[in-house]
């Protein structure tokens, strides 16, 4: 006797429901996210949130060892799944217990606004890693892999945010009050850190 096998295939509102539902309020998210640079061994992390124009935006930076090629592309895009979780796991240098296990923090911008971008680099890279997703892309009755979105590795993260080219496709537009931000010292041109942008 053959009996047929079965699997499930997640829904693209799925990444909204854990983002948005599952994190609940804001400053949970911000907190997730911070949890996620401590793990990542940082020393420092940055919060800025911008609510005084129509262009309103949060920045979170940490210097931690960021995200290769492979794990940004690769892991990251697969929530719920975390190597955080294994018995005894530390972070790489400081050997810290790690705070974040869950596996969904990396969707808890989702819960901050409606664009999110992601640029990452390890001290081992020369290009900085980025994604750039919108929550609308997700608000829909589709499955999840029928969603895309653009993300590759560039040598100068500012074209994003400057070239009409990548705006476009990234389906974003200036913010010189982020491009503002982004000239801190501690950001500019950084080595190694994942740098989040959402846009509210």
């Amino acid at each position: 006797m053959k009996i047929r096998r079965h699997s499930f295939q997640h829904g693209a509102m799925s990444i909204i429901q854990m983002g948005e539902e599952l994190i609940g309020h804001p400053s949970t998210a911000i907190n997730e996210l911070v949890k996620n640079g401590y793990d990542a061994d940082a020393t420092f992390c940055y919060v800025y949130i911008n609510t005084e124009s129509s262009s309103s935006f949060v920045c979170v930076f940490d210097n931690g060892v960021g995200m290769n090629s492979s794990t940004l592309f690769g892991d990251w895009l697969h929530p719920s799944i975390s190597s955080k979780r294994k018995p005894f796991a530390k972070s790489e240098i400081f050997q810290r217990s790690f705070l974040g296990s869950k596996g969904i923090g990396r969707l808890a911008a989702m819960a901050l606004g409606k664009t999110l971008t992601v640029i990452t680099k390890t001290d081992k890279e020369r290009n900085y890693n980025w994604l750039s997703l919108k929550s609308e892309y997700f608000r829909s009755e589709r499955l999840i892999n029928e969603v895309d979105f653009p993300g590759d590795c560039i040598d100068n993260y500012f074209k994003l945010f400057q070239d009409d080219s990548f705006l476009s496709e990234r389906g974003m537009k200036q913010n010189k009050l982020l491009y503002e931000l982004l000239q801190f010292e501690k950001i500019k041109n950084f080595n190694e850190g994942t740098l989040i942008i959402v846009g509210i």
